[in-house]
């Protein structure tokens, strides 16, 4: 991961140290960026970059068969920029869903393993931590995504 200056400091350069102008980027999503920034027809016309620390990706993005596919202007045009459709991506993406379903079913067996071992509390409590380790591994993998996810 790299910091990346979201508005441009070649074009913005009093927010060069501006906190909330500074963003987590994967390298190649930032060299992709560069000082891209959208000219005033493209803004005109609804092209942006879709800033995560403000908009709702959901808003933005659908994933189908773990494709990105923007839903706004703004979500196309930083589709586009940072070549978030790029084989590296999709790739990143099948292995995380590929580790959540095998999460998901490990899930389901402890549930089941549990559900049989009802008299014996060292079991259970054995159980348990392993199930709340799981879920915490599945709550990472459920984060809210980044551009470069």
């Amino acid at each position: 991961m790299t910091i990346d200056h979201f508005r441009p400091k070649s074009l913005f350069p009093r927010l060069v140290a501006s906190y909330s102008n500074l963003h987590y980027c994967c390298n190649e999503c930032n060299t992709y960026k560069a000082d891209r920034w959208p000219s005033d027809a493209e803004l005109t016309n609804g092209y942006r970059f879709v800033e995560a620390c403000v908009d709702d990706p959901d808003e933005h993005y659908e994933f189908v068969d773990l494709v990105m596919k923007p839903r706004t202007r703004p979500a196309e045009f930083t589709v586009s920029a940072l070549r978030l459709d790029r084989p590296a991506l999709l790739s990143r993406r099948r292995a995380i869903a590929s580790r959540r379903t095998k999460i998901l079913v490990l899930l389901d067996r402890i549930d089941r393993v549990r559900a049989a071992a009802v008299e014996d509390l060292d079991v259970l409590h054995d159980i348990d931590e392993v199930r709340a380790d799981l879920l915490s591994q599945l709550q990472i993998l459920d984060s809210p995504p980044t551009l470069e996810s």
